[in-house]
């Protein structure tokens, strides 16, 4: 019991950890489309298409 406790911790830790940097990388993203949203729109068509190709393949 003591080391499912314990796993329980070490798990509670890493997501709060993990919730920051998702946070952090939210923040930067939104910046970034903010700042150069052509850009952003070009990566997403871009990243769209090569989707769209992989999907379709035979």
């Amino acid at each position: 019991m003591k080391r499912l406790k314990q796993a329980k911790e070490k798990a509670a830790d890493a997501q709060v950890v993990v919730i920051e940097r998702g946070k952090k990388a939210a923040r930067a993203t939104d910046d970034y489309v903010h700042k150069h949203p052509w850009a952003s729109i070009g990566i997403a068509a871009g990243i769209g298409m090569v989707i769209g190709l992989l999907i379709n393949r035979k």
